[in-house]
């Protein structure tokens, strides 16, 4: 199998950081010799279109098409999901590093919020103390 660009992933690469260009590429040699390998988590994104996601880093996906034997990659996109933290308006000076920080607290605290356990110890798991028994 090989693989191309179109037009508007040529785009997207030109314009993403230099860590994901390189990351793009090594997971693009992955794509051609094993679609299942496990570090590029594809699966199928769209039936009708026949389009399928694969996983660049934690925040940047590329979506791709099968046709005959050729892998064409439509887009490079950062993950909608973590895009809002892991990409910051653009001269504010916080580095990639920070903003993983960021999201991970973020995403731990939110963790802590859903189960209810902020503040205090946890009881999940934990034997109950006994109470000695006492004659009625």
């Amino acid at each position: 199998m090989k693989w191309q660009h179109s037009n508007r992933s040529k785009e997207d690469y030109n314009n993403a950081l230099a860590r994901v260009q390189k990351a793009f590429d090594k997971q693009a040699r992955l794509l051609t010799t094993n679609l299942l390998h496990p570090s590029l988590h594809a699966k199928k994104y769209s039936e009708s279109e026949d389009l399928w996601q694969a996983r660049i880093t934690i925040g940047w996906r590329f979506f791709f098409k099968i046709e005959a034997d050729t892998y064409i990659i439509v887009r490079i996109i950062p993950h909608p999901k973590v895009a809002k933290v892991l990409l910051p308006p653009p001269g504010n000076g916080v580095t990639p590093s920070q903003l993983r920080r960021q999201w991970l607290r973020r995403r731990r605290s939110r963790a802590c919020r859903e189960r209810r356990m902020c503040g205090r110890a946890s009881t999940v798991g934990r034997i109950p103390k006994r109470r000695p028994w006492r004659a009625p």
